[in-house]
C-alpha cells in the first residue's frame, strides 16, 4: 500500500475546503444557535469582555468559550464587525473541518 506524503494531506486539506465553501457568504444564519452565536461574539466584541459570554443580557455558561473567541478573532480580523457579515462568523468552522477532515486521514493512514 502507498503511504500518503504531504502532497496528498495538501490536496486533501483543499478539496475539503473547497467544498464546504459555497454558500458560506450568501446563506442567512440556518438554526437558532447559530444567530446567538454570532450575537454573543459580536456582543463580546463589542464590550471588550472576553470572559463573561452573554447573549443580550443572559449568560452563555454552558457552551465552550472557545468558539466564541474564535469567532471574535476571525471577525476582528476580517473587520466585518459592525456590518454582521456572516461569513465572517463561519471561518472558524470551516477551519475545522479542514483540519477535522485531514486528521482523520492522517490517523487512517497512520494506523491502517
Amino acid at each position: 500500500m502507498t503511504r500518503l506524503t504531504m502532497r496528498h494531506y495538501v490536496l486533501l486539506a483543499l478539496c475539503t475546503f473547497l467544498i464546504f465553501l459555497p454558500g458560506r457568504a450568501s446563506l442567512p444564519p440556518l438554526d437558532r444557535d447559530e444567530p446567538r452565536y454570532m450575537e454573543a461574539s459580536a456582543q463580546m466584541l463589542r464590550s471588550g469582555d472576553f470572559i463573561d459570554v452573554r447573549f443580550q443580557d443572559r449568560p452563555r455558561y454552558l457552551q465552550p468559550a472557545g468558539i466564541y473567541w474564535l469567532e471574535a478573532a476571525s471577525v476582528a480580523a476580517t473587520g466585518t464587525l459592525r456590518r454582521h457579515a456572516v461569513w465572517a462568523y463561519r471561518i472558524p468552522s470551516l477551519i475545522a473541518v479542514t483540519a477535522a477532515v485531514t486528521l482523520t486521514a492522517w490517523i487512517g493512514a497512520t494506523l491502517f
